[in-house]
């Protein structure tokens, strides 16, 4: 026995874990609402797409009603009248209103405007059907004046029957053998089938309370029950019988039981349908909002990792296990080593603040330079400009693919493979210019860093600390290494330049060689010989350190070139050799 209950209790649990674990939304069974009030508030504020289509058919039948009551043999009233003058006025409206937008619309495209204008009294029409297509409160008011006004047509159409007049015409129809007169009331049969499509209409809005169409289809089918057996039941008892064996009337109830019923049982169907969709749409929309989230996340940690140019190639080629790599002919690479720092628990919170404070800054310089960071070692901050993939002399495949559609990438890239022209080679000189002014940012950031840790609210300080740069530039191939945790790096002669630079500059300073400084000067930034510095792998070779004041501006000379006017978007900390050159390009005419 023990056994056999714990058998028992394990299958209840996984029976409710399962029905937990369900997609079967948790709707109430007699009024088919959402348990959720928010669920159920966000279902019915859902937009009715076919409200012009209710509207109009609403309409269509009060004007069939309105022509049943003047057909039958009612006394004239004035009430009724005043009662479907109004009503067909007000329906009237309300279909216009429905239907301008759809008018509208359509005009246009007859015209074939492409982008058309619209007047005040237009735009005031959209904004009222608008409000009412996205609005439940509106529509079940809208909802209820239609079903009372169609009930009190009808029941206008009944209660104005003449019912001694009709008594005593079947009367003497039966006592003198002759056929009756025309009836001085209306045709019970087609009041019914009316009764019927109304009915039916009640339950044709969308978006509308279950709830409320029930009970507004069951008190006008209760109301006109009671008009059949119990104020007309004469009238109905002597009109045809759809049966033999029922008496009229009864035959008129039951056409109005079945029809209630059906209808009913049908909107119940559709709306448990549409309600269960609803559910699944909401959550397919979270799963699409989450992983668009997802997404977001992933092509960000992919951009702090690899450069934006990079990213879609290298998810085509990981798939296909391809190598990813490029070629550039002009590239300016930096080595930015921290100096007399000691790594330990207390400075490594100082370092991720300047580190921090350096991608911050290379944030400027990477949306309109295009500097990437390439990586961190240590103390040592490596970066470098002109890894730009419009003027890459040669690329993997699928890099290559995606530059075909680009007349300009492709003649860039053509021009660079048969070797360009001299203006062309030039402008990619200037990238040296470019990344000698984010170095001196960088000189400009730690010197702001240190003022800030040193002051007397500030519980860690920095110790002395200082920076060596290196700089460098030429030919460059840089490429993706590793599938897991990849790594985007660059390799050529200038690499190792730049860091050689670094590992034999000075202090405070930026150390250039001798083909950085040449380009240097032509654009007006003054570079000190140093003298032959002694290269592991080279010998000794002549090297320059960047001309700097004490407020880390850059120290003028004479100028043979100015940046390009893309490049001065915004100026940044380019010293007053740049303002200079800047100042003359703008008196230039």
């Amino acid at each position: 026995m023990p056994v056999f209950r714990w058998i028992f209790l394990e299958g209840l649990f996984r029976h409710r874990q399962y029905d937990a674990d369900s997609n079967i939304p948790n709707i109430s069974p007699v009024c088919l609402t959402y348990r959720d009030k928010d669920m159920e508030n966000l279902y019915l504020n859902q937009k009715d797409y076919i409200f012009k289509y209710s509207m109009l058919l609403a309409y269509c039948i009060a004007c069939l009603l309105v022509i049943l009551q003047f057909d039958s043999h009612t006394a004239v009233c004035y009430l009724c009248t005043t009662v479907n003058t109004f009503v067909l006025v007000s329906f009237g409206i309300l279909t216009f209103i429905a239907w301008y937008k759809k008018m509208c619309w359509s005009l246009n495209q007859v015209r074939s405007r492409e982008d058309p204008t619209y007047n005040k009294f237009s735009c005031f029409m959209f904004y009222l059907v608008t409000g009412i297509q996205h609005t439940v409160a509106v529509r079940i008011g809208i909802y209820l004046f239609i079903t009372i006004s169609h009930g009190i047509i009808i029941a206008l159409i009944m209660i104005l029957c003449n019912q001694n007049s009709y008594i005593l015409n079947e009367i003497e129809a039966k006592v003198f053998h002759y056929e009756p007169t025309e009836n001085e009331c209306f045709n019970p049969w087609v009041i019914t089938n009316m009764m019927s499509i109304f009915i039916c209409m009640a339950f044709t809005f969308i978006n509308i309370p279950l709830t409320i169409k029930t009970l507004v289809a069951f008190l006008l089918s209760l109301g006109y029950l009671l008009l059949i057996n119990r104020h007309l039941a004469f009238v109905f008892h002597h009109s045809y019988s759809s049966s033999p064996s029922l008496p009229a009337e009864y035959a008129h109830t039951m056409q109005i039981l079945i029809t209630i019923l059906t209808v009913y049982q049908k909107e119940r169907m559709t709306t448990f349908a549409s309600k269960v969709n609803f559910k699944w749409r909401q959550e397919l929309k979270k799963k699409q909002i989450d992983a668009a989230l997802t997404n977001q996340s992933i092509t960000i940690l992919l951009h702090n990792i690899l450069p934006a140019h990079v990213i879609n190639v290298y998810l085509n080629s990981l798939a296909k296990h391809e190598l990813y790599y490029e070629n550039y002919q002009m590239v300016s690479v930096m080595f930015a080593m921290l100096m007399n720092f000691q790594m330990d628990l207390k400075n490594l919170r100082i370092l991720n603040d300047i580190i921090t404070e350096f991608d911050i800054l290379l944030l400027y310089y990477k949306e309109y330079y295009v500097i990437e960071k390439i990586k961190v070692v240590g103390c040592t901050y490596m970066a470098a400009c002109g890894l730009d993939l419009n003027f890459a002399g040669s690329v993997s495949i699928n890099a290559r693919r995606s530059t075909i559609n680009d007349p300009t990438k492709s003649k860039a890239q053509g021009n660079l493979l048969m070797g360009g022209d001299e203006s062309e080679l030039e402008d990619l000189d200037e990238v040296v210019f470019v990344l000698a002014s984010f170095a001196l940012d960088l000189m400009r950031t730690l010197s702001k860093c240190k003022r800030r840790q040193e002051e007397p609210l500030e519980s860690i300080s920095v110790c002395n600390g200082s920076i060596t740069i290196g700089l460098s530039s030429g030919e460059v191939m840089a490429g993706i290494v590793g599938a897991s945790q990849p790594h985007y790096d660059i390799w050529g002669d200038a690499v190792n330049m730049a860091s050689r630079m670094q590992s034999t500059g000075l202090a405070d300073n930026i150390h250039v060689s001798e083909e950085s400084a040449i380009i240097l000067k032509d654009f007006g930034v003054k570079c000190n010989y140093r003298g032959l510095t002694y290269v592991k792998g080279r010998g000794e070779m002549p090297t320059y350190l960047v001309g700097i004041d004490k407020d880390y501006s850059f120290i003028d000379e004479e100028a043979s070139r100015i940046p390009s006017r893309d490049l001065r978007n915004t100026q940044i900390s380019f010293g007053s050799a740049y303002s200079k050159q800047s100042d003359r390009s703008k008196a230039s005419p």
